[in-house]
């Protein structure tokens, strides 16, 4: 595979068809596409994950977990923040790589896609928790609201409940100095390993 074939498989993978979630009801996941996002450019997209009839089981009420559509605007009412302890583990270990393991969980809304005051937001290189900024910019753990809307850019919510002092302790405290350390130690052992086979593939081979 040329470079110009790669491009054109990294452009298609960003590509997704946005819409059909629109007959769907009940509770739905919604977390960042991780392949079709551009971060830096703050170009969020959005898979959402409903519950749907298992076709393996048609004579019974089972379901299944299944991507029913992608979106860049969206509106999610009583809604649930929901962070996978094991999938924020790996981001550490790895230094800082992300992977999908922090969901929002809500009901589609029919609302027009808007903003709301509050601005939120998930970075597991900087916190354990989705979170608010208070009045000087400090991070406040949440852990539901009445309403999340879904930009390009990001998350706004509105009717924000916080975690408790003792909610916080019992999932563990934001980062901490010797956890931001190792981080960052392993960060820089990934960086070294990865110019150490880049390396080790320029060297002419010996005859």
């Amino acid at each position: 595979m040329n470079f110009k074939e790669y491009f054109n498989l990294i452009q298609e993978a960003r590509e997704v068809q946005f819409g059909g979630y629109g007959d769907y009801q009940g509770k739905a996941k919604v977390y960042v596409n991780l392949h079709a996002s551009i971060p830096k450019e703050r170009k969020l997209v959005y898979s959402i994950q409903g519950n749907i009839p298992d076709p393996k089981y048609p004579e019974t009420n089972k379901t299944k977990e299944k991507v029913i559509g992608y979106d860049n605007k969206l509106v999610l009412n009583d809604v649930q923040f929901k962070i996978n302890e094991g999938g924020w583990k790996k981001v550490q270990e790895r230094g800082g790589k992300k992977n999908v393991h922090s969901t929002v969980i809500g009901t589609i809304s029919k609302e027009k896609p808007t903003r709301y005051n509050t601005v939120i937001t998930y970075d597991p290189r900087k916190y354990r928790y989705f979170v608010r900024f208070g009045e000087q910019g400090n991070p406040i753990p949440i852990k539901s609201a009445a309403k999340v809307a879904f930009n390009p850019d990001g998350l706004t919510a509105d009717g924000v409940v916080d975690l408790t002092p003792e909610e916080v302790r019992n999932e563990g405290p934001l980062l901490t100095q010797e956890e931001l350390y190792y981080m960052q130690r392993r960060k820089e052992e990934l960086i070294r390993d990865n110019k150490l086979k880049r390396s080790n593939r320029l060297k002419p081979k010996k005859k």
